[in-house]
């Protein structure tokens, strides 16, 4: 009877250990709960960080867009700043498609004889000995021109303000600082008055500055203009370069002529906009263009 009794309690005991062994080793998992709960978060997470990095990578992005148009406009602005202030007196006018046109000078010379009215006509102008760096291979090239006062001097050859240079009669190197030099016309000419300051200019090819495209997505060209005509307008273009990108269609040139108290202005806007943003970037400059003519 005792037996029994013991043998029975050894097995409730064993029975009982097999029990919460299985117990501990279910513990261990994970519940479907808690592994959606976990989705959950790290899909929040996940969402989060790949904002966050899409929202630096734009920024980004923006900065370097924004950056390579300040830099475009300004390397365009200098680059007008430079030429604008070696421009000829009088010279930079609006053309009638709206684009800024000047005469930029090669050289310039005091001369001491020029054919004007009432004198005769001649071939011949006659510059101060050593007062014009140009050589003799590149004068022949230039055009002589003298005291422009209005654009149009400049480029109608009907003013009679210039006239194209065929030949130079440079002294001899040990006579070229005391004897003057001459400079020769193809023809017999006379122009229609003289400088205030006896000065010759010698200038070669205009420049003009366009904004071309359309809507709010327009370009800042430079084209040299090698020939115009007969009423002055700009006829032959050659060496397109695009200078700035990303113009709005209110980008616009203006221009003060000069007068007895204050040298000629040109007025530049420049108004750029971001490609796919709306934020935009305006550049207002003035430049003076010295009244010397």
């Amino acid at each position: 009877m005792n037996f029994r009794v013991r043998q029975s309690c050894h097995i409730k005991k064993k029975f009982t250990i097999k029990e919460s062994n299985f117990n501990v080793i279910k513990a261990k998992g994970f519940t479907l709960i808690e592994f959606i709960v976990a989705m959950v978060i790290l899909g929040i997470l996940a969402v989060g960080i790949s904002s966050f990095l899409q929202f630096g990578g734009q920024m980004y992005a923006d900065a370097s867009v924004r950056d390579q148009i300040l830099s475009s406009a300004r390397f365009a602005i200098e680059r007008l700043n430079r030429e604008l202030r070696g421009a000829l007196p009088n010279s930079a006018r609006i053309t009638t498609n709206d684009c800024l046109e000047f005469m930029p000078i090669q050289s310039s010379a005091i001369y001491v004889d020029i054919p004007v009215s009432p004198d005769a006509a001649s071939n011949e102008i006659t510059i101060v000995p050593a007062s014009t760096t140009v050589s003799i291979t590149d004068v022949v090239t230039y055009n002589a021109i003298v005291y422009p006062i209005i654009a149009e001097d400049v480029y109608v050859e009907s003013n009679n303000k210039f006239y194209p240079i065929v030949r130079a009669d440079y002294s001899a190197n040990e006579d070229r600082d005391t004897i003057p030099h001459s400079l020769f016309f193809n023809d017999l000419e006379l122009f229609a008055e003289e400088s205030t300051t006896s000065r010759v200019y010698f200038i070669d090819d205009s420049v003009m500055y366009c904004i071309e495209g359309s809507d709010d997505d327009n370009s800042l060209i430079r084209y040299d203009v090698t020939s115009h005509t007969s009423a002055g307008d700009p006829d032959g273009l050659s060496n397109r370069a695009v200078m700035a990108e990303y113009l709005k269609d209110d980008s616009e040139f203006f221009t003060v002529g000069a007068n007895l108290q204050r040298n000629g202005i040109v007025s530049i806007r420049l108004n750029f906009k971001l490609q796919y943003q709306y934020e935009e970037i305006l550049f207002e400059n003035e430049v003076q263009v010295p009244n010397v003519p």
